[in-house]
């Protein structure tokens, strides 16, 4: 199960005039909406009867939902962001992209420092827990030479000196080696300089319907074009329609997730212990509920309880309740959640395949907040 925390939970609409999809603000209102326009200053929806609603980005907190990546090869950033594309070569340490849905802005091609990349997935597999947790290493696990996942299982390791017609040169403790991208799974960048961060201020995920997801500095809608401004000074561009999911970061929406728990109790039913996980299922795997993916929640196995000091800085909780896809329609859990130490909501019994739950309740002036994940009567 994944304890409370907000979520993309969108849903598709299928209006008759351009995509509509579930929009969530921060003052707790939800409904289907079409993306408008987007500057620096706002962002604007019209709603199914005609109605617009303008927000600061920092008060959105999603419209629509991320789409499963489908097929391969797949550039992953240092950020996390997943860049859908044909990764034509790699030269003097830029590698350039061809994006399925994106096309750069100022410029014949899409070059990327390697610093700026994770690594560059050729062939997904085909177990989505499998494919998570690939992605998730070529972020967080990352290495101090360059790396060659083949898809034996095998892996090279040395320096990656090109990629070009259908070859990967890495050098390598015995020389030069060239192995067929036929044979690669994932290649995963050693450690580089980054490029710096900028000021702390609002960014925004933005997810296309091919399964790219990018964290961008700024998104700006022209017409029938949205452009994408990235770390790097990287600007891409997209028709509006390729658009599905909006998420700001760093805006009026703090997400529990973020926050480090003051305690973290675990009542196991057998022997086995369970660590609580922050934006991942409990098994590793990205959330997941009905198909659709959450980028920020919590994963614990029940009986669980995570406690947060709020020192009675927040007004609401909001949540999607929920079991995770990987309890694959088994199990059953009651959700509680106590303001210092008096009760404050419990679900009925949640069950595998369930929908998500919405909960939104005032916690304003509460200063410890606990979130329980109990065992369901079933």
């Amino acid at each position: 199960p994944n304890g409370p925390d907000a979520g993309p939970g969108a849903e598709h609409l299928h209006p008759t005039n351009g995509q509509m999809y579930k929009l969530v603000l921060w003052d707790g209102r939800t409904m289907p909406a079409v993306l408008e326009s987007a500057s620096e200053e706002s962002i604007r929806f019209r709603t199914p009867d005609g109605k617009s609603i303008s927000v600061l980005p920092e008060e959105l907190v999603r419209w629509g939902s991320p789409r499963q990546v489908q097929r391969g090869p797949v550039v992953l950033l240092a950020d996390g962001s997943l860049l859908v594309g044909q990764v034509p070569r790699l030269a003097a340490m830029l590698l350039e992209i061809e994006p399925d849905l994106l096309d750069p802005r100022g410029q014949q091609a899409c070059r990327l420092p390697v610093g700026q990349v994770a690594g560059v997935v050729f062939r997904l597999p085909t177990e989505l827990e499998e494919r998570d947790r690939l992605l998730d290493r070529l972020v967080g696990q990352v290495p101090e030479e360059d790396l060659l996942l083949l898809l034996n299982g095998d892996q090279l390791q040395g320096r990656l000196e090109a990629i070009e017609d259908q070859t990967v040169r890495l050098a390598g403790p015995l020389g030069p080696m060239p192995v067929e991208v036929a044979r690669i799974r994932a290649v995963q960048f050693r450690r580089l300089p980054r490029t710096a961060p900028g000021p702390e201020a609002v960014r925004i995920w933005v997810g296309l319907q091919d399964g790219s997801l990018l964290l961008a500095d700024r998104l700006l809608l022209q017409e029938s074009k949205a452009i994408l401004h990235l770390t790097g000074n990287l600007s891409l561009q997209t028709d509006r329609e390729n658009l599905v999911f909006l998420q700001p970061i760093g805006g009026r929406v703090l997400y529990l997730s973020d926050l480090k728990p003051k305690q973290y109790l675990f009542e196991p039913f057998f022997q086995m212990h369970w660590p609580w996980q922050a934006d991942r299922s409990v098994t590793g795997t990205w959330l997941r509920v009905q198909g659709r993916r959450y980028l920020k929640g919590l994963g614990v196995h029940s009986k669980a309880t995570l406690k947060y000091d709020l020192a009675g800085r927040y007004r609401w909780l909001e949540a999607e309740l929920a079991l995770d896809d990987t309890a694959k329609g088994r199990g059953c859990v009651v959700f509680r959640i106590l303001a210092d130490g008096k009760p404050l909501y419990q679900s009925p019994p949640i069950s595998g395949g369930d929908p998500p739950q919405p909960i939104r309740l005032e916690v304003a002036g509460v200063r410890e907040l606990e979130l329980v994940v109990d065992y369901g009567p079933w």
